[in-house]
């Protein structure tokens, strides 16, 4: 008999067994890590330096994380013993047999369905019956935790395994961009599986001020995650960047997906230069999904940023209609997150779809952070519960209203616009890469009673200092035709119709100004500023017309997400001076882009066969575009890669074949997007079907 101590030599991860069980199979790992998800049973084949002598052997297990682990951190978790033979037992625990065959074992463990996510080490304390003397081996070094969608008692739970599909397991998406009147969608490769994707989350895990016994919560790691994919506070994954300039780093636009930025953040642990608000959601939503919480990106068109908390969108002007500065903006789109998650911290019946951002807006208790808030309360207007429901609130209904300066610290309302912020707002479906409506899930039809209460219950928790404006009867009717969207380099032709339906003749006056704006409200250039003042006799048209050209234009659109807007503001002048009536419009002419061509000759392929892409791309304008690059990234295919384009003519043609190699079987999608200094966010993808 020998009295040798006990110890872990080496270990089967069984992850193939353990990956098909654990829906884990998908993640791309080192050999000495196993990924399985909290709440359910997992099996390792654990090898000893020598025979096992049961009784004589006595053995405990338990799980540490950190370098510290503590059970009053949550950071140690015994796992008592558990009868091989017997039935239900205690949740937590181990399983193996006593009978002596060897040197190894097959060892089950089991954990809780509110144990800590991240990464764990198991490991076993040997002694001998006659000794009190323990010897500590690790039989696993490297086991990440995660959450578990499919386990009923995890506050993540989805019962509906279409959703788990799409919101847990799909590693590709949809995100939408562009305006209320003009939707556009692009496609997105998160990438959770990949290994330096989960590396990359694990660390973000471990970084600011999450205490280990928080990481059981779904909510507080996904606030954590809200802080932690900006740079702002901790170091974070992302520097936001909206002024154009973008040489020192990537312009945002040209991202496809969230592998490229993970990657290079884990490999160099400094911030990627640059994200916007797109960018930020599909890096939260990749980092989500990897520990398991289900999340989707979600878009709000003419989305507000309430930046004095009193849910209006305040625009300023002085006693002669001039626009005065403003805090306050409206954004052509904004996209967050929605996760899916119980709310413990909450009264009952606020679980389910929670808004979480992680675009640096305003800061949430001193972070910069927004959310998670469950979407049922923003609904209703209960906008006190946690986190940030007046910010959100009112991104979605909030009310743009006009003032004009009577007195130094004295405003009048000269016009409300009610129903004009949240619109349209849009998720990719559940099975499909169609666009899905979601607004009803956020706020009531406008104008209904519901909404009326919604907006009344919720300014109960705000501050309002402005007294508002006393309706009046119309004098003039407006109309304004401006498209939703012209072909990059077009002309732009935007007319309004001044229509009296008073009978009397009224004096009339119109400012049209036209910008180009970056997609968040900021102004990048101004292109036209002309007013009119004209008399408009009993029952009289008169149709004002704004021409402007795409080489105007143009030079200033930089960015993909920049735009034309158009800011029009009138009225009716009352006969002993004041103002009767006041119009506005102000709304966005997208630039749409030309399609990049991504084909292959069969989109039936098999794992570990070669597989040529070609990307091509039609210059648009008749001038010579510079020197560019294309990125590609795809599912399970070919990791990223960035490959240079040299000038191309007017009007020619470019085409470029690579050759991949699928490494995972599965529907599996590439995704290329093109930019140079004169076009960027040019994209297309092709989906491949990967058998083995």
């Amino acid at each position: 008999m020998s009295s040798e101590p006990l110890i872990s030599a080496s270990c089967d991860l069984l992850k193939v067994e353990n990956g098909k069980a654990h829906h884990t199979d998908d993640y791309d790992t080192v050999s000495a890590r196993l990924v399985v998800r909290r709440g359910q049973v997992f099996r390792l084949r654990v090898t000893f330096n020598r025979d096992t002598n049961f009784p004589t052997d006595d053995l405990k297990f338990e799980l540490h994380m950190g370098r510290s682990p503590r059970t009053v951190h949550k950071s140690r978790i015994y796992l008592p013993d558990m009868d091989p033979r017997a039935g239900d037992q205690p949740s937590v625990g181990v399983k193996y047999s006593r009978i002596n065959t060897g040197n190894s074992l097959v060892l089950e463990v089991f954990t809780s369905s509110d144990m800590g996510a991240g990464q764990w080490r198991l490991v076993m304390y040997h002694r001998r019956r006659t000794s009190r003397r323990r010897v500590m081996s690790v039989v696993a070094e490297d086991v990440v935790v995660l959450f578990n969608p499919w386990n009923k008692d995890d506050d993540v739970y989805m019962k509906n395994d279409e959703w788990r599909n799409e919101y847990v397991m799909n590693d590709t998406g949809r995100q939408y961009y562009g305006s209320a009147r003009r939707i556009g969608g692009m496609d997105w490769y998160f990438g959770q599986f990949e290994k330096e994707v989960l590396d990359a989350v694990l660390h973000i895990l471990d970084m600011g001020s999450l205490r280990y016994r928080d990481h059981n919560s779904a909510v507080a790691i996904a606030r954590h995650f809200s802080a932690l994919v900006n740079s702002n506070d901790d170091n974070g994954v992302l520097v936001g960047n909206w002024s154009g300039e973008y040489d020192d780093g990537t312009n945002p636009s040209d991202w496809v997906g969230s592998y490229a930025i993970l990657k290079q953040y884990f490999e160099k642990k400094e911030p990627v230069q640059y994200g916007q608000c797109w960018v930020f959601a599909g890096v939260l939503c990749t980092a989500l999904r990897a520990i398991g919480i289900p999340a989707r990106c979600v878009t709000n068109f003419e989305s507000a940023h309430d930046t004095d908390a009193n849910l209006t969108i305040d625009y300023m002007y002085d006693k002669n209609d001039k626009s005065l500065d403003n805090d306050d903006s409206i954004w052509n789109f904004h996209v967050w997150n929605d996760v899916w998650m119980a709310r413990p911290d909450l009264p009952k019946g606020f679980g389910g779809w929670q808004a979480l951002d992680a675009t640096p807006q305003e800061e949430s208790s001193g972070v910069m952070r927004c959310g998670p808030m469950p979407l049922d309360a923003i609904k209703q207007g209960l906008i006190y519960h946690n986190y940030d429901g007046p910010f959100i609130y009112a991104e979605v209904n909030g009310t743009k209203r006009h003032w004009r300066r009577i007195a130094d610290d004295k405003w009048e309302e000269i016009l409300s616009e009610e129903g004009s912020v949240g619109k349209n707002m849009s998720t990719k479906r559940v099975g499909s890469d169609l666009r899905e409506d979601i607004t009803s899930q956020y706020k009531f039809a406008e104008g209904t009673p519901q909404e009326k209460l919604s907006f009344k219950i919720a300014r109960k928790y705000v501050k309002f200092t402005k007294s508002e404006r006393v309706a009046s009867a119309d004098a003039v009717k407006f109309e304004a035709d401006v498209p939703d969207s012209v072909a990059i380099g077009e002309d732009i032709v935007a007319s309004f119709k001044i229509t009296s339906i008073d009978s009397v003749a009224r004096e009339v006056y119109i400012g049209i100004v036209a910008k180009v704006m970056q997609y968040n409200g900021a102004i990048v250039s101004k292109l036209h500023d002309d007013s009119s003042n004209f008399t408009l006799a009993a029952g009289e048209s008169k149709t004002i017309k704004a021409t402007l050209k795409g080489s105007m234009y143009l030079p200033k659109t930089r960015s993909t997400n920049n735009s034309v807007k158009l800011f029009v503001l009138g009225g009716v002048k009352k006969p002993a001076g004041g103002v009767l009536q006041s119009f506005a419009f102000n709304d966005s002419v997208e630039l749409d882009k030309p399609a990049l061509s991504v084909s292959v000759a069969s989109t039936r392929v098999k794992v570990g066969e070669s597989v040529e892409v070609t990307v091509a791309f039609t210059n648009p304008f008749s001038q010579k575009l510079p020197a560019g690059k294309l990125r590609i990234e795809g599912s399970g295919i070919v990791g990223v890669l960035e490959l240079s384009v040299p000038s191309i003519g007017a009007k020619a043609k470019f085409s470029k074949t690579i050759t991949v190699v699928p490494k995972r079987f599965g529907t599996r999608m590439i995704i290329a997007g093109y930019a140079s200094t004169v076009l960027n966010g040019v994209q297309g993808s092709v989906i491949l079907n990967v058998s083995t």
